[in-house]
């Protein structure tokens, strides 16, 4: 009987031990994703772009998407001194809607902060995060991961 409860007993544990892992799931990592995504997630509520952009001239990983009426973009632009490294850097950041091309709203934070974890000639990827606040004081919390190509020219 003492046999089957010490069984019974370590059966119990090693079911606790598997099943308290790792469940992080904070979002899309850039080795993930595909190329030209953004992933993001507003206020709690995720909003995907599959044609981000990195743009060299401004150093801002851009994203735009237009849902019916609705234009939604985020910029994070990275305040880099010389050249795009992997490492993080303060960045000037904005989420803004559009409503009806007419009612537009911004979200501004000038001092997120963006992790390049990969960067090449053709291409940037990483993670940002900011709390934006607009000028009626309303915050919007906004975390994203991208893996965006490097434009050299601007839009």
């Amino acid at each position: 009987m003492k046999s089957i409860i010490k069984i019974l007993f370590l059966a119990t544990i090693a079911i606790a031990l598997v099943s308290c892992g790792d469940d992080d799931d904070s979002g899309t990592k850039p080795s993930d994703m595909e190329f030209g995504q953004v992933t993001t997630t507003i206020n709690g509520e995720s909003w995907d772009v599959e044609d981000g952009i990195y743009l060299n001239t401004t150093k801002s990983v851009r994203a735009e998407k237009t849902t019916g009426d609705l234009t939604e973009i985020i910029n994070v632009s990275m305040q880099v001194e010389g050249d795009l490294v992997t490492g993080t850097y303060t960045a000037v950041c904005y989420y803004r809607s559009m409503e009806n091309e007419g009612d537009l709203k911004s979200w501004n934070d000038l001092e997120g902060s963006a992790e390049v974890t990969e960067v090449n000639d053709d291409e940037i990827s990483g993670t940002f995060s900011f709390t934006g606040e607009n000028n009626d004081g309303t915050e919007k919390k906004v975390t994203g991961s991208f893996k965006v190509e490097r434009s050299w020219t601007g839009i």
